[in-house]
């Protein structure tokens, strides 16, 4: 059915602005907001309706597309009665409240506010801790957001001593895991619309036996508590929090302290409609091992990429960022480290070719479950390095210069001619 706009259904706002608008929604019919986002801010909204409504957030074309033929595509999506969000963006958005759900008059309170981007935490709580990009630099008080897009990214560790304990952990997890994650989004951009996944390069440890296992997962961000839906791999689809998610992990092997690490993730179009993500490792500087390449199906296709971007967030309302970050060994569980000297370093691999640093990483991870509550990030000459201590929320670093070659850990390069470009 084709939905009629209620008059006046246009209201312009500039930015940045506040509002508090209430007004009558009649069944079938839909109202806007055009949103101008300023350089550095993001929105924060609250929609609370008499009866269930659909509100979306939609782009320009996204917008259009609706507007003329009642198609619907969007970057965020929620039902209900009370419906709030913080959205990060650049450019013109539209902010939409569709009576399409109960068949009843709708009274529709609104409210919403720009303000300043922002990393948001609860100090004093536990969190994943090593560094993260989130697309933010912050000078002098001043905030400067940027956005990556790559077709690889890469973590570095130089593990000298590791252990954890926990008595009570979850189910089928040990009391002595711990994992470090390499983390970031994959955005693909089809025809249809914007798809967003939150992929993990995860390598577990059993500090206890010195054995560890290689693992992957990945989540579907395209909305809030999507569900993953079955993908060509070598791993499956498993149940957990009321979502699903693909998970696979490796036959366990024993380490050795010190230990060189390399995680890494790459993406590349392996067929006209899939995209796969390589998931891979190298230790010690031998030679690089994928250990899965799951592909996910795409019906049109026009672009990928790993992205980090600190102008707007992904529609599940989490951070486009990249972690490279130590918790618990898995289930969300949050572990206490008896032991921990770690060097970490993270840098992307452009469609170009080039390689680069984040340009401020952060000393916490906020889109990883899985948590340390006694670890911090510090620069010891010049390498982020992880120890025991209270975390150091406020810190931020420069990466610059900072590839470990001289300790003989070779990024891998595989053969990029099949990328599908930007």
């Amino acid at each position: 059915m084709l939905l009629l706009v209620m008059t006046p259904s246009f209201i312009s706002v500039p930015a940045p602005a506040q509002a508090g608008l209430q007004f009558a929604l009649p069944p079938g019919y839909y109202s806007y907001i055009k949103l101008s986002f300023p350089a550095t801010e993001n929105l924060t909204f609250r929609v609370i309706s008499s009866v269930p409504v659909d509100v979306y957030i939609m782009t320009q074309r996204q917008f259009s597309v609706f507007n003329s033929t009642g198609s619907v595509s969007y970057v965020f999506f929620s039902s209900g009665t009370n419906i709030s969000h913080t959205f990060m963006g650049k450019g013109i958005y539209y902010l939409v409240i569709n009576n399409d759900v109960s068949g009843q008059l709708a009274i529709i309170n609104l409210w919403y506010s720009f303000e300043a981007i922002s990393i948001s935490f609860n100090p004093g709580m536990p969190v994943a801790t090593g560094i993260a990009d989130y697309g933010i630099s912050n000078r002098s008080d001043t905030v400067y957001p940027y956005e990556i897009l790559a077709r690889g990214i890469t973590g570095f560790a130089k593990i000298y001593s590791i252990a954890a304990y926990n008595s009570s952990p979850p189910a089928n997890v040990s009391r002595y895991g711990a994992s470090l994650q390499l983390n970031v989004n994959l955005q693909i951009n089809t025809t249809g619309g914007t798809y967003v996944y939150w992929l993990q390069d995860v390598l577990a440890f059993f500090t206890n036996n010195d054995t560890a296992i290689f693992g992957d997962n990945i989540w579907n961000s395209t909305s809030y508590g999507a569900n993953m839906m079955p993908i060509a791999g070598k791993g499956i689809i498993v149940p957990f929090n009321g979502r699903t998610a693909y998970v696979f992990s490796s036959q366990p092997f024993r380490y050795q302290l010190p230990l060189s690490l390399l995680l890494f993730i790459n993406v590349l179009n392996s067929s006209e409609n899939r995209v796969s993500v390589q998931f891979g490792y190298q230790i010690n500087g031998s030679e690089p091992v994928i250990f899965d390449s799951p592909s996910i199906k795409v019906n049109g296709l026009k672009s990928y990429a790993l992205i980090v971007d600190g102008y707007s967030g992904a529609p599940d309302g989490s951070y486009y960022d990249a972690e490279l970050v130590f918790g618990g060994e898995a289930k969300g569980e949050t572990t206490n480290f008896t032991s921990m000297d770690s060097q970490l370093n993270m840098w992307y691999t452009l469609f170009n070719g080039s390689e680069v640093e984040p340009s401020s990483v952060y000393t916490f991870g906020e889109d990883t479950l899985e948590a340390a509550d006694n670890l911090r990030t510090v620069m010891v000459n010049g390498m982020p390095t992880v120890t025991i201590g209270k975390i150091n929320y406020s810190a931020e670093y420069s990466l610059s210069d900072l590839k470990p070659e001289s300790l003989n850990v070779l990024a891998v390069r595989p053969n990029y001619s099949e990328l599908y470009p930007l």
